[in-house]
């Protein structure tokens, strides 16, 4: 469960509290979503960013938040309101508060479409 100081809780399968995840973002950004991957989750953040978590085998601290941070591009803070992961293809759909849509590609494969290189991943603009 995200909340809206930036806090990452880690609920059992009972709904009870187990922990506050230590790499919680917490940088003053409220968690607006959160998406389920193969390897952990997805967070969507109220500044524009997407940070990503791993599972890890550590009773303690179940998840690690990478050090990669995605930023959704524009001169504009976009509130991240709605993640979409395709297990099948490994791509991340995005939208904002807006009403902006963008598809993120996780893989470096070119693209004949309006494109911005963020971070060594693809975002298409619609």
């Amino acid at each position: 469960i995200g909340t809206d100081q930036g806090e990452l809780l880690v609920i059992s399968p009972n709904l009870e509290l187990k922990s506050v995840l230590p790499s919680s973002p917490m940088e003053g950004i409220t968690i607006e979503c959160l998406c389920t991957t193969q390897k952990g989750f997805l967070c969507g953040g109220s500044d524009g960013s997407i940070l990503i978590f791993e599972r890890q085998d550590d009773a303690k601290i179940p998840y690690k938040r990478l050090d990669r941070k995605i930023q959704y591009p524009g001169n504009q803070t976009k509130i991240i309101s709605m993640l979409v992961y395709s297990v099948v293809d490994e791509n991340i759909i995005v939208a904002t508060d807006n009403n902006n849509i963008c598809l993120l590609y996780t893989s470096d494969a070119a693209d004949d479409l309006l494109c911005v290189d963020l971070g060594g991943r693809r975002i298409i603009k619609k």
